[in-house]
């Protein structure tokens, strides 16, 4: 079945980003609220959420996902109205919701209808809420069916209001910035907004012209008094692309005003005598302290010669109309909300004040930038590599000194650029955790565990390349500490633990590189069953495994098909995946370490790149082939007799630090011919993958060098042994150095 929206092609991004920054934060914020019950700003952020999320579903007519959203925000609003209850069972059903909303946006893009049940999970709400007892609530979950709230004119069985109604009405204004792509969908949400705080009168433009998606460059509305003026301000706030927000009586005295709008002449003389009171009166009504007619009663004595001296708080107290206590704590909660709006108003300008400096712009457009870059890089190393041959031959030539300088200069720009692009391509790891605190709790009530997941590090930053590819390990990680690290309840208390467990996991920059490490207190890796796992299961012998210290044996966890567990799971599988984890981590030149203590627990610590564009590397020789290793790979290296190369069971091997250090030499592995054992001394790079090291012999070494990868594309495929290539400053290519094949093909274990 092919669906048709109303949305353009320039919009869609639009959409597609902002669903996905509401749907996530329903997701952390609804995990966070089983912890934090009570806490209303959670509660108020959520529902915001789930309304922004309903009013932009409603905008470009998808009429399903406006049902689901309806449906939770009904749920949702019972909560925060202390109507429902926050436990397990209804988190459980708003996580499900979210997970359907994400698959309802999808059809969006694909045009085509998801599995998503939509009228068994609205009806699955409204069992839930009416067996908590919670027929009262104001939103009524049957109008679920619909595509849209209605506006009313006025209230059913009512008479029309007349200028002689104690009752006064509020105007909002709004103006919608002029490049604002989504003009009518900003419009929808301020429409959405003012709906949640009582009845909309005169709103222009109208519903029907809202909803046509017509540009809107200004808003209008009015409200009847009684709404918290504070909250409504903070609420349209939060809408982007809008500006100039003001809600004043119908009268023209303003009320709120945003930061930075300028109030009209007619209303200037007049704001500053009655702003105070008016928000204090208004405030104690809305709490339902006094009457609107008590406070009129107030400012009206407040204009006489006896009350122009006093407060208005003052007045009301010797009127009779409120205790001083009851005054004293109206006064501190009026405060409070004063400073959120300020904060808030203040918040909002800085951001439209960058967003006014900032463009959207495509991956793929970063990643041409980023590929012109390292063509400039390249060629930077080439006049580098021809300055130095025209120092050694013509030294103090005056062309020859300025030729230096400007390759110097070109040299400056270059570093400066690229840290520039590479800066722009970063994107903070929070983007990754944020994903992890939904699936920990869903795990640890699958598995019936009590676990804490602390984020630490998520603004640590790193290139969007990277971030894709360890998504998965880190999942991988983390269902494993769930499933075979942390203990049970029961478990853990026999052991003289607390009964919850403990998942960490952080992110730190340190040299140039990002360091990931996941954490848990559980019950640690037993080596002695590691062991006998991989003797069982052949893939070492018995003599080997009484030869492997406690730490080798550790890391033999990353061989394919290794399990200690006695039965498989759902959580994290039948023992297969760390050998991939590894893989995926080593593929974009990282690597990857266990620490593990028996009954405290485990920690596995991954470094990465901070790029896969650019690589520092140590280049090699090999006769006539130059090689880059990852400098992420290098330990150190070494310059060697041949004395002291000695050969054990035909592997050959040094001592290093009272080591045994197996060899391998690059010649043999890919079959070039080299005459390195002929000579008086060996240069070995040792190189590490895990905790385990190796000695790789080369003919010579080049020195340090930035070279941009190179992908060697679908005709040549893949090399074993080989990641990629680069084009060196001089012109020739060298190839980039796989250690894991390497390791592969050379049969070293």
């Amino acid at each position: 079945m092919e669906l048709v929206f109303d949305i353009s092609q320039d919009e869609m991004p639009i959409f597609m980003a902002e669903t996905e920054d509401h749907l996530q934060a329903l997701d952390e914020i609804l995990v966070r609220l089983e912890q934090e019950k009570n806490d209303q700003d959670l509660l108020q952020t959520v529902f915001r959420a789930a309304h922004t999320l309903k009013g932009m579903a409603g905008m470009i007519g998808h009429k399903r996902m406006v049902s689901v959203t309806h449906a939770l925000e009904t749920a949702l609003d019972g909560l925060r109205k202390n109507k429902l209850e926050v436990d397990s069972a209804l988190i459980d059903l708003c996580l499900e919701a979210v997970d359907g909303l994400r698959l309802l946006r999808e059809e969006v893009i694909n045009n085509e209808l998801s599995d998503v049940e939509v009228d068994s999970l609205t009806e699955r709400f409204m069992i839930f809420i009416q067996s908590s007892q919670a027929d009262t609530l104001s939103l009524n979950l049957a109008q679920s069916k619909q595509p849209l709230p209605t506006l009313k004119t006025q209230p059913e069985n009512q008479p029309t209001q007349t200028g002689n109604d104690d009752s006064e009405s509020y105007v909002i204004r709004a103006e919608i910035e002029n490049n604002s792509v989504a003009s009518a969908a900003r419009a929808f949400q301020l429409m959405m907004a003012v709906q949640m705080f009582g009845e909309v009168k005169n709103m222009k433009p109208s519903q029907e012209a809202i909803e046509s998606a017509a540009p809107v460059s200004h808003f209008e509305a009015e409200l009847d008094s009684g709404f918290d003026v504070a909250a409504l301000e903070k609420e349209l706030s939060f809408i982007s692309e809008v500006k100039n927000i003001t809600i004043s009586p119908k009268n023209g005295k303003p009320q709120i005003q945003e930061p930075g709008s300028t109030a009209s002449s007619t209303n200037a003389g007049s704001d500053s005598e009655y702003k105070e009171p008016t928000q204090l009166g208004d405030h104690l009504v809305n709490m339902g302290i006094i009457s609107r007619q008590q406070l009129s009663q107030a400012l009206q004595l407040q204009k006489t010669e006896e009350g122009k001296n006093l407060l208005l708080g003052q007045l009301l107290v010797q009127m009779g109309f409120v205790s001083q206590n009851k005054l004293d704590s109206a006064v501190v909660d009026l405060i409070k909300k004063q400073r959120e709006s300020v904060s808030q108003a203040a918040r909002k300008q800085r951001l439209e004040q960058r967003s006014d400096m900032m463009v959207r712009t495509s991956v793929e457009r970063l990643d041409r930038l980023m590929n012109l870059v390292g063509e400039l890089i390249t060629d930077r190393n080439h006049l580098y590599q021809v300055r130095n041959r025209l120092d050694t031959n013509g030294h103090g030539n005056e062309y020859i000194n300025q030729l230096s300088e400007t390759v110097a200069h070109i040299g400056r720009i270059t570093d400066q650029l690229q840290e520039e692009v590479m800066r722009i391509r970063m994107l903070p790891i929070g983007n990754v955790f944020h994903k992890f605190p939904r699936l920990v709790r869903d795990l640890s009530q699958n598995l019936n565990k009590k676990i804490d997941l602390v984020i630490e590090g998520e603004d640590t930053e790193l290139d969007r390349s990277v971030i894709d590819e360890i998504n998965d390990p880190l999942i991988h990680l983390i269902r494993n500490s769930v499933d075979h690290g942390i203990e049970t309840p029961q478990e853990r208390l026999a052991a003289g633990k607390p009964e919850k467990g403990t998942l960490r996991l952080t992110a730190r920059h340190e040299q140039g590189r990002i360091i990931i490490t996941v954490e848990d207190d559980g019950n640690g890796i037993d080596a002695k069953k590691i062991r006998d796992s991989a003797v069982a299961k052949g893939l070492i012998t018995e003599a080997e495994a009484l030869s492997l210290s406690d730490e080798k044996t550790i890391d033999l966890i990353f061989l394919s098909g290794l399990s200690t567990s006695k039965k498989a799971t759902d959580i994290s599988g039948r023992g297969v995946g760390m050998d991939i984890v590894r893989a995926n981590i080593q593929r974009i030149n990282g690597t990857i370490l266990v620490d593990t203590k028996l009954g405290q627990g485990t920690q596995f610590q991954i470094v990465l790149p901070l790029t896969l564009a650019i690589v520092p590397t140590l280049l090699v020789k090999v006769k006539n082939t130059s090689f880059a290793i990852p400098l992420v790979m290098v330990a150190e290296t070494l310059r060697l007799e041949p004395k002291d190369i000695q050969t054990i069971r035909q592997q050959p091997v040094t001592r290093l630090r009272n080591q045994v250090l197996p060899l391998m030499y690059l010649s043999d592995v890919f079959k070039i011919e080299a005459d390195q054992r002929t000579k008086n001394h060996h240069y070995v790079v040792v190189v590490h993958s895990g905790k385990s090291r190796i000695g790789v012999v080369v003919d010579a070494l080049l020195g340090e060098e930035e070279v941009v990868v190179k992908s060697f594309g679908s005709l040549i495929g893949d090399i074993p042994g080989i990641s990629s290539a680069a084009i060196l400053g001089d012109g020739h290519v060298a190839l980039i150095v796989d250690i894991v094949g390497l390791l592969k093909l050379s049969g070293i274990h």
